[in-house]
């Protein structure tokens, strides 16, 4: 998170819909709340569960990333006709 912190992604990522604080508290928020498993002081991160970003889109289907000659290649179900998705609509990969 602390990456991210300073640059504005947050407000933009995890928008206010109404809720109050800044764009970091939301995203802690929903870290805290989602991705943080077991208790005090054998807590740990699920990282599946981890949210880089929060909307109305869906979230990518059947993602997968794999490494070829130093880059990363990342795929997803294309979910355009799916609701309000669309064929311009941006994915973020945080690795």
């Amino acid at each position: 998170m602390k990456k991210f912190t300073g640059t504005g992604f947050f407000n933009k990522s995890f928008p206010a819909y109404g809720h109050t604080g800044t764009g970091y508290y939301r995203a802690t928020s929903a870290l805290m709340s989602r991705a943080v498993t077991s208790v005090y002081p054998d807590m740990a991160l699920s990282y599946p569960l981890i949210l880089v970003s929060k909307g109305r889109l869906p979230g990518a289907e059947s993602a997968k990333a794999s490494i070829k000659n130093g880059t990363i290649h990342f795929s997803f179900a294309d979910n355009s006709t799916d609701g309000i998705a669309s064929a311009d609509d941006t994915i973020i990969l945080v690795a």
